[in-house]
């Protein structure tokens, strides 16, 4: 899971309308308290990197899959651009 708290309108943008600094929580993992790195195209995040992970979000209109290193991990079920079911694909 990758969250950020959204910067006030009066503070220097950023490439996303959120903090830069991103705390990563893969799985049921405990927080590392690493920071990660995240790239943005046409409004959407293309893909996270930090230490411990490396994610790639790949869009289509009716689903988002989310790749660790290259592997699938997850897939977000989209309808009327909401998220309606998450699927743990690693097992």
């Amino acid at each position: 899971m990758l969250s950020c708290k959204k910067k006030p309108d009066d503070e220097p943008a950023t490439v996303g309308p959120c903090e830069t600094k991103y705390e990563v929580l893969y799985g049921e993992s405990v927080s590392t308290n690493e920071t990660a790195s995240v790239s943005y195209e046409n409004g959407q995040i293309k893909s996270i990197n930090s230490n411990s992970l490396q994610l790639t979000y790949e869009y289509a209109s009716d689903r988002v899959i989310i790749s660790n290193s290259g592997t699938p991990v997850y897939r977000i079920d989209i309808a009327d651009k909401l998220a309606t079911r998450i699927t743990d694909l690693k097992d």
